[in-house]
């Protein structure tokens, strides 16, 4: 058993390693936030945009990006740090003081996905 537990450690780190060497770009989308973000594959190719949970980043989306691109080369993967995530920026602290809960609704998430597409 151990060894197997091994051998899964192994090729997360390797998966980890060969992804995480991926440059991080960065945009200013409309609705103010700067988006960093991950894009693998060729533009043209069916987008697939893979959004992490609360708290998380889009780094947890790196062991399964290296295994999608091993299964098909079809694919244009988009992978954002959401809004005060990652190296993602936060929402004016101005309407946060004011309005907190605007601040990462779902909606406003949405919103920075959909300017980012």
């Amino acid at each position: 058993m151990l060894f197997r537990v091994s051998i899964v450690i192994s090729l997360l780190s390797l998966s980890l390693t060969s992804f995480s060497q991926k440059e991080k770009k960065k945009v200013r989308l409309s609705t103010g936030i700067e988006m960093s973000y991950i894009e693998v594959g060729e533009p043209g190719k069916d987008a697939l945009i893979l959004l992490h949970g609360f708290t998380d980043t889009g780094r947890s989306f790196y062991p399964a990006i290296d295994s999608l691109l091993r299964i098909t080369s079809d694919l244009h993967i988009i992978v954002p740090d959401l809004r005060g995530h990652g190296d993602s920026s936060m929402p004016d602290i101005q309407q946060c003081a004011t309005a907190p809960e605007k601040c990462f609704s779902f909606i406003e998430f949405a919103n920075d996905v959909i300017a980012l597409m």
